[in-house]
């Protein structure tokens, strides 16, 4: 739409400034000169009858310069509000990515016992305290998808209550640094929906290059079983924001998990294409 409008206004500008070219051409050129004023170059009576003819040449002209403001008002409102919703677009980004860097998870001997923490097990334990060590950033959010997995188990991605169960508990123990990392992430989503002055979808694609495969998992909960299927879901299933979730070689939890969410939430989310397999020829 903006390469269009910016066609159109030069366009328009090129025919503006070509038309008095124009006209001083046809008026000295000699053969067209004396016939409209005759042979006397004092001829007036002629050369004001011909000026007059031009009121209406003058009128256009007028109403082809108002339009030309309008235009040139309407591109720099445009620039405005591109320049407007890019700096809230990536100050939000920005934030999301101190937020995420900021999360803490306390890792305890009781989640030690988890089989799908093993590379996350401390160096030492820390005398008596039950927590063992503190996680932070990205890791922090694996924990929590790892312990939320953990306790769904396999099966229970069958039953959508036995995973909202464990959501809202895993969520409400989490809740100070995912609630404000969700909300964030809808926020951006939000603001692409209601303020891009256009090209949606590369805001989106940029937005979806900042999430890793955990972040993705973590969101998609929240669009199923979460808050964010009141508001959020929509926006997701809009600008495909699980297009690159990951597909290949999933363990089994991840695997139920994959399908699960494929279940769940509508196709446009997704948008997968198609994995071509590897060949090996020379």
């Amino acid at each position: 739409m903006t390469n269009k409008k910016a066609i159109s206004r030069a366009i328009l500008s090129l025919g503006i400034f070509s038309l008095w070219p124009t006209w001083l051409a046809i008026v000295t050129y000699k053969p067209v000169a004396m016939k409209l004023f005759g042979p006397s170059p004092n001829n007036f009576s002629a050369s004001g009858s011909f000026g007059d003819s031009f009121g209406a040449l003058a009128s256009f002209m007028a109403t082809l310069a108002a339009v030309g403001a309008y235009l040139t008002f309407s591109s720099e409102r445009d620039s405005r509000k591109k320049l407007e919703f890019e700096s809230n677009f990536f100050t939000l980004l920005s934030n999301l990515e101190s937020i995420t860097t900021q999360l803490e998870v306390d890792f305890s001997r009781k989640d030690k016992e988890s089989k799908f923490k093993r590379e996350y097990q401390p160096l030492q334990e820390a005398g008596q305290r039950r927590v063992i060590r503190t996680f932070k950033g990205r890791k922090a959010l694996a924990i929590i998808l790892y312990t939320l997995r953990d306790k769904i188990k396999p099966d229970g991605f069958n039953d959508i209550k036995v995973v909202g169960r464990a959501y809202n508990d895993i969520f409400d123990r989490y809740v100070n640094g995912i609630g404000h990392y969700f909300r964030t992430v809808y926020n951006i989503f939000r603001l692409i929906e209601e303020r891009c002055p256009s090209d949606e979808k590369y805001y989106a694609r940029i937005v979806r290059s900042q999430l890793s495969n955990t972040e993705l998992c973590l969101i998609a909960y929240n669009c199923i079983v979460g808050e964010g299927r009141i508001k959020f879901r929509h926006l997701a299933a809009k600008h495909a924001l699980f297009h690159n979730l990951h597909r290949g070689n999933l363990e089994p939890y991840a695997k139920s998990e994959l399908l699960f969410f494929i279940r769940k939430l509508p196709d446009s989310a997704f948008r997968f294409d198609d994995i071509p397999d590897i060949t090996y020829d020379d």
